[in-house]
């Protein structure tokens, strides 16, 4: 067996910090709470947008 066989057939985990995924998870709680706070004072645009915010940084998290 070569080198290059070996390599190929290795199994390799990649892990990341804790800070790097719940920084994200962090915003988007508190972006969800703003969209929250412009729901009750009937602005759903504003809503809308700080929602989109939280989704997007829910799906960078993971």
């Amino acid at each position: 067996m070569t080198a290059d066989q070996g390599t190929a057939e290795a199994d390799v985990k990649i892990r990341t910090t804790r800070q790097a995924w719940m920084q994200p998870i962090v915003f988007a709680g508190i972006w969800l709470v703003f969209a929250i706070g412009w729901v009750t004072i009937d602005r759903r645009f504003f809503a809308v947008c700080w929602l989109v915010l939280g989704c997007a940084s829910i799906v960078k998290a993971v």
